[in-house]
């Protein structure tokens, strides 16, 4: 076999390293240890998660050529985000750099320029197995034994200045590894700067923000749902955080509930935390949080033994605890809180009748010299602080179950108040001071008895108000009515009646004794009801199952009690009668008057047309002031009798329109309009037989 030229067997190698070298181009390559230095990415190249939510490759700032370091950056939000940096310390001078996996299973960056690697992972991979070196749609880049699905490496483990969702702020008790943000030295600069956040274990946890080895902000300890120094974290976001402490590690972690959404926090080049929001529907940026942001943020701002207002803008922002006072009274005066607050009275809180005063909604002090036992009540925990002299102030461990006992020894530091939500804060003061407090707070808040008093005395005195309006407008309504029936009780019970009253066979009542009869027309005195109903980071409208029956008290006395209709040969003479007994009622005159209608409501139509209704109201109404209720009633009237049902208003638009100020409809001609039929003889005294407009013979009537 003839070997290949010279030329041509350079051309299929270079061809072949070509072909190799692109294949590893993309997320989740599959690369083999045994190779002495593969290449993972060039500069130049990207790999991008499957979401196409992070990308992986080589970036510079500024534009800068000389400087070049490897790093995850946010795919899809236009203005390059970085979120994480491999090389922040060490940046390549070139761009002919190299994220390449090395023999011994380290992943490193290098430049063929250079002798050494300028950044490593530090890993060894024991088996010749093939490894899996993958970005995560999590944003994380993850070094994978491709057997065991053992994560080797992962990017998650060595955050930079940017915590995203998954990633762990916290530490291992077991080994000490430590997961901590720290900020970049410049905004044109990743390496390592002089900010840091992470949770320090030394008396109770507690998450800080530090400069340098200084505390420059605190969020506090874990209070059961939020960390003590951010209250913001009690709104409803789409994050879902998770606290763990246990024997094995200790950490916090966020998650997010709508995938529509990239959440990061962020600690910058000037010692800030921001924790925004991106919404890729929208394509906007929120930042929904920052720290320190205001005055009392800045660690121990009024110095020991003092609590910090910032909303107490009108005076100095720095008060004394209860119990203390400032150390220097003039620097305070000022508004220097030097020297912070000492006790009013040293050794007085020993066993001498000392207890505790309350501080609401404030950020507990530093938990460094705290003591915490989990399985202690409130309760508990206040005698356990009340029998050590040495034990200056105690709360609850957890402020959503309130179990769970917090206390302090020696000097209170950094203590802040909010508007709405905190913790509560108990502080041992003397038996001088709490005293003091005992009697301000009595003028401040009334005492049981008092508020009990004030309250059933305010009761007492709205229903007596009550009670004399409602008596007050029964009377008026009273005087209402009788002054609309032209009813003066002033009046002497014999006054004299108008003589088309007299000479009738029936009793003649004066409207003053009906009204003393009836307790001024009393509701418990109608026919049918009342007392007599049963008398009457079968006479009655109703039937035995109350349901309406035909028409009035006199017909109901026609049908059966269970009988709501009926046919009978009776309902013209009903009408007639009937008609006959409301007209004197109505009219006030005797039946000896010439009508063209034999009912009513015949009568009441043709005065209608001729726009003169106020005819059938008795002549005493006339010139009283309720001539337009009158003509508003006839008006509804008609229009409860309308022919055609439809036209008919029911009983609830009835009482509607009486009981308001409503256009009343024009009624149409109505049914049942029965005229006289006159024979040859004389036509006033001849009422056999009636003609009905309706041509009805049989009547169907049903209340509406």
């Amino acid at each position: 076999m003839n070997p290949l030229p010279p030329k041509r067997a350079v051309f299929l190698i270079s061809l072949f390293l070509l072909i190799f070298v692109g294949s590893y181009f993309s997320d989740g390559l599959q690369i083999n240890s045994n190779h002495s230095t593969i290449p993972i990415i060039k500069d130049g190249d990207h790999s991008v998660s499957s979401n196409k939510n992070f990308v992986l490759g080589f970036f510079s700032l500024n534009n800068s050529t000389t400087t070049r370091y490897v790093g995850i950056w946010y795919n899809q939000i236009p203005q390059q985000t970085i979120v994480w940096v491999a090389n922040r310390n060490q940046p390549l001078n070139d761009t002919s750099g190299t994220f390449a996996l090395d023999s011994h299973g380290n992943v490193i960056v290098f430049s063929p320029t250079q002798t050494i690697s300028l950044w490593s992972t530090n890993t060894t991979i024991q088996s010749k197995d093939d490894v899996l070196f993958e970005l995560q749609n999590t944003g994380n880049l993850a070094l994978i034994e491709r057997k065991t699905q053992k994560v080797i490496w992962q990017s998650f483990d060595y955050p930079s200045h940017v915590l995203l969702p998954y990633m762990k702020l916290g530490l291992n008790r077991r080994t000490g590894f430590s997961w901590f943000l720290t900020s970049w030295k410049a905004q044109d600069d990743p390496g390592t700067g002089s900010f840091s956040v992470r949770i320090n274990l030394t008396g109770y946890p507690q998450l800080i923000l530090y400069n340098g080895s200084f505390p420059r902000w605190r969020g506090g300890p874990w209070t059961g749902k939020r960390w003590s120094g951010v209250p913001e974290m009690t709104r409803a976001f789409a994050i879902n955080t998770s606290y763990v402490d246990n024997s094995e590690e200790i950490f916090i972690t966020n998650g997010l509930m709508d995938d529509t959404f990239l959440m990061r926090m962020t600690l910058d080049e000037s010692g800030l935390v921001h924790r925004t929001i991106w919404n890729q529907q929208e394509k906007t940026s929120t930042e929904v949080w920052s720290a320190p942001d205001e005055f009392c943020d800045s660690y121990n701002r009024c110095g020991l033994n003092s609590n910090c207002d910032p909303y107490n803008v009108e005076q100095f922002q720095c008060t004394c605890l209860p119990g203390f006072e400032p150390w220097s009274n003039q620097s305070w005066f000022f508004r220097n809180p030097l020297g912070g607050c000492i006790r009013k009275r040293l050794n007085t809180t020993c066993r001498s009748g000392e207890g505790f005063v309350k501080v609401v909604y404030v950020k507990v002090p530093d938990t460094s010299t705290a003591l915490v036992d989990e399985s202690m009540s409130l309760k508990s925990c206040e005698q356990a602080c009340l029998s050590n002299c040495n034990c200056t102030a105690y709360t609850s461990a957890n402020e959503m179950t309130g179990t769970g006992c917090m206390m302090w020894h020696g000097d209170l530091v950094d203590t802040r108040t909010y508007v709405n939500t905190g913790q509560d804060l108990y502080v041992r003061v003397d038996a001088i001071e709490l005293a003091e407090y005992a009697k301000r707070k009595s003028k401040r808040y009334p005492t049981k008895k008092v508020i009990a008093i004030v309250v059933g005395s305010f009761v007492a005195l709205v229903l007596l108000v009550t009670l004399l309006i409602y008596l007050w407008g029964t009377t008026r309504k009273k005087k209402e009515r009788l002054r609309c029936l032209n009813l003066n009780l002033r009046e002497s019970p014999n006054s004299e009646f108008d003589e088309s009253r007299t000479g009738s066979d029936f009793p003649v009542f004066d409207l003053l004794t009906i009204a003393e009869a009836t307790d001024h027309f009393s509701i418990n005195n109608k026919l049918g009801e009342g007392c007599k109903k049963q008398m009457i980071s079968g006479n009655i409208l109703l039937d035995a199952d109350l349901n309406p029956k035909i028409a009035d008290f006199g017909m109901a006395r026609i049908f059966g009690q269970d009988q709501i209709q009926a046919n009978t040969n009776r309902i013209e003479r009903y009408y007639l009668n009937l008609f006959l007994l409301l007209k004197k009622l109505i009219t006030g005159k005797r039946n000896n008057y010439d009508f063209t209608y034999l009912n009513l409501v015949g009568h009441v139509w043709e005065l209608w047309k001729l726009d003169n209704a106020m005819e059938i109201v008795d002549s005493s109404l006339e010139e009283s002031s309720c001539g337009y209720e009158i003509m508003r009633c006839l008006q509804i009237g008609l229009l409860c009798v309308q022919e055609d049902p439809t036209d008919r208003p029911t009983m609830s638009t009835v009482t509607f329109m009486l009981e308001n100020e409503v256009e009343v409809p024009s009624p149409k001609k109505p049914a049942f309009i029965l005229k006289k039929r006159y024979n040859s003889g004389d036509s006033s005294t001849n009422t056999e037989g009636t003609n009905s407009v309706n041509g009805l013979t049989i009547s169907i009537v049903s209340a509406r």
